[in-house]
């Protein structure tokens, strides 16, 4: 209006000024309703984990001391810290979303175990990324990797749901399963693949590191009681279990950036391999890791390693899969060498639902009801079959069809990864596991 009509016919400094202002304007109230719909889902989670934690008692730092007003304070502030870091420098965000996604995972005897909230509070740091960098998360994510085969595995167990036994366990599990969809969708749309690499290096370092320091001062909780005790006195540290915590270490082996960094991850691998007891990881490890390690090492040093592995690979085999002996032992006697199956139960469990319901299964998120400890299936490939019955073939299906093609063009890193929880996957059971942090993995790889 100072103008007049002739701003729509020449340039004028004047209307460039105010529409800076306006375009200003605008950002910032796109911002602010940004920053208004983290500020309540945070405190909606906030308000979730006290009302959870309210009824129980006990642990160092259970569940139910959120609702006091110190430990209130602690947790506000540290998720206010990664915030402001993340403000300075993004990756912060992503290494956060990675750890609270974990923590689904963690040891409940040490720290709060609140699946939904820290599922969704995870979710909001990266979308917090990726508004800050102007990433919105694109739908053709959605068409590659493992995502077509969990969309199928969430219609089948939508289609079956009427035939779970417990209904409830079901829709739970497929809530679980959604977020972490969205987790991935919005961090691979939002993240870099060196990024990506870097933020689990460090959650996966984290978690070693803290489960190493806990072994030590707080044995009490970080050793032993765990629900199958047929491994006495095995490491869990900050984890729930001790091949979770193996499993970790093995990520944080095969996310190193170089070769020279992947051998200084040794130490604490082998370490925590030794307390854990966890001949799955090991196996799996030997497999990827030993060609890699052998790369560029003289004939000597070859032939004795393919001579260890020639002596090792079988017994470890056959210890796992036809192993009768069920008898409990403690960690210091036999360790990695020893001959228990301690998956007999968990697998003859497995087989035994399968058979019983071979259409529909369990339901989904039922898979612990095969067996009487309410232990979950020990196995991914077996896992599906429990909740879906023979249906769950077709998930499976498309996990080794397109999961194996994405991974090809992947960085040899990320195959290696892959490579890693693929074997791994056929021991322990996270597939389709909407709170393992191991089926995030699974799927960034």
């Amino acid at each position: 209006t100072h103008h007049g009509c002739a701003c729509r016919c020449f340039r004028c400094p004047y209307q460039a000024k105010v529409m800076n202002r306006l375009d200003a304007v605008g950002s910032t109230a796109q911002v602010s309703a940004g920053w208004l719909v983290i500020g309540a889902g945070l405190a909606g989670a906030v308000a979730a984990a006290a009302t959870a934690a309210a009824p129980a008692w006990g642990g160092v730092l259970a569940a139910e001391s959120l609702a006091r007003p110190l430990t209130l304070l602690l947790v506000v502030g540290a998720g206010l810290l990664v915030v402001v870091l993340g403000l300075a420098d993004q990756r912060f965000l992503l290494v956060g979303g990675f750890l609270l996604y974990t923590a689904q995972m963690f040891n409940s005897s040490i720290v709060p175990v609140l699946t939904n909230v820290y599922a969704v509070v995870a979710l909001l740091l990266v979308l917090l990324m990726g508004m800050l960098r102007g990433r919105l998360p694109r739908f053709e994510w959605l068409r590659t990797g493992i995502f077509p085969a969990t969309f199928v595995y969430l219609v089948v167990g939508f289609v079956l749901l009427g035939r779970s036994i417990d209904v409830g366990e079901s829709l739970k599990s497929f809530l679980l399963l959604g977020y972490l969809i969205a987790f991935c969708w919005v961090v691979l749309s939002a993240a870099s693949a060196e990024e990506i690499r870097s933020a689990l290096r460090w959650t996966s370092g984290i978690v070693v590191a803290a489960s190493l320091v806990l072994v030590v001062v707080m044995p009490s909780a970080a050793i032993g009681g765990y629900e199958l005790e047929i491994v006495a006195n095995r490491w869990r540290g900050l984890t729930q279990n001790p091949n979770a915590l193996s499993t970790f270490a093995g990520i944080f082996f095969f996310t190193a950036a170089s070769s020279m960094g992947a051998l200084a991850s040794l130490a604490p691998v082998v370490l925590v391999l030794a307390g854990t007891a966890s001949r799955s990881v090991a196996l799996a490890l030997g497999v990827v890791a030993w060609p890699q390690l052998m790369r560029g090492q003289s004939v000597v040093v070859k032939r004795i390693a393919v001579v260890v592995a020639v002596e090792a690979a079988p017994t470890e085999l056959y210890t796992v899969f036809f192993s009768e002996n069920t008898a409990p032992v403690d960690i210091s006697d036999q360790a990695l060498v020893r001959t228990t199956n301690t998956r007999e139960k968990s697998w003859s469990g497995a087989v035994d639902a399968l058979n019983t319901h071979p259409i529909g299964g369990l339901g989904a998120g039922n898979d612990f009801r095969s067996s009487d400890e309410g232990i979950p299936v020990s196995s991914s490939v077996l896992r599906p079959l429990v909740e879906l019955g023979y249906p769950g073939l077709i998930p499976l299906g498309l996990i080794a069809l397109g999961g194996v093609r994405a991974a090809r063009l992947q960085p040899s890193l990320f195959r290696s990864l892959f490579a890693f929880l693929v074997i791994h996957g056929i021991f322990e059971g996270w597939l389709f596991a909407g709170g393992s942090m191991l089926f995030v993995v699974f799927v960034l790889a």
